[in-house]
């Protein structure tokens, strides 16, 4: 098991706590395995989860600014790196995202966006989940990166340095990633933009499948994704 391995607190006849080792290990996740008794529970476990029920999964620490592109109309791409995150990396890591400022005001997407972990990217907000040692996944394209035609695929856009000022500010490691997969999932025909001011956003995407398909045009075209992951950088100045 390597330093620093998730800590799994649990009770062996409990069914949720059943449950969660069978998908760790299903998963190849190595966890260290802590059985507790009900009626004496460990103070760490209820200074990690209050509540006192099991299972508690408690997670290594350690701040990182996930940092990468962005394609694919809806943002699938940032879920994928956040299962990568915590299935594929050593140890797992649960990543927060940054989103738009504008996310929120968008019925049921801002519903969906809430309750995956997404924040408005404010510098208030990433600073505050760094010194809480989070994982924050950012997108510096914004909205140019993820609303493009296909006929822009793979051409980066302009990146936000702010997450640079950040990383400076609070001394945070960078990791660099790149997605490719994304740009397929739902080709862009269009951008009309004056169609997305009416519901608070800067963007509407014309698909192959939306809105033709009406809600079901959401739903992505089944493809691969590649994601490289780049070794931690860190800056000063």
């Amino acid at each position: 098991m390597s330093a620093g391995a998730p800590i799994l607190y649990s009770f062996r006849r409990c069914p949720y706590a059943m449950r969660a080792r069978l998908a760790l290990h299903a998963a190849g996740i190595a966890v260290e395995h802590r059985e507790i008794l009900l009626r004496d529970k460990p103070q760490a476990m209820l200074d990690a989860s209050p509540k006192g029920t099991v299972p508690v999964l408690v997670l290594p620490a350690g701040r990182v600014l996930v940092i990468g592109n962005h394609a694919g109309q809806l943002p699938f791409d940032g879920g994928m790196v956040q299962t990568a995150l915590m299935l594929e990396a050593d140890p797992p890591r649960v990543a927060r995202a940054m989103g738009e400022y504008w996310i929120p005001r968008i019925p049921f997407f801002n519903v969906l966006a809430t309750r995956g972990g997404a924040l408005v990217g404010t510098p208030e907000n990433c600073v505050q989940l760094l010194e809480q040692e989070e994982a924050i996944m950012v997108f510096p394209e914004g909205q140019r990166g993820f609303v493009k035609t296909y006929k822009q695929r793979y051409q980066l856009q302009t990146f936000g340095l702010g997450f640079m000022r950040l990383a400076l500010e609070t001394d945070t490691p960078i990791v660099p990633i790149g997605i490719v997969g994304g740009e397929e999932q739902s080709p862009g025909l269009a951008n009309i933009r004056s169609l997305g001011r009416l519901v608070g956003s800067p963007a509407f995407p014309i698909t192959v499948t939306f809105p033709w398909l009406g809600p079901a045009g959401f739903i992505p075209l089944p493809v691969k994704y590649y994601i490289e992951f780049g070794e931690p950088l860190r800056r000063v100045g």
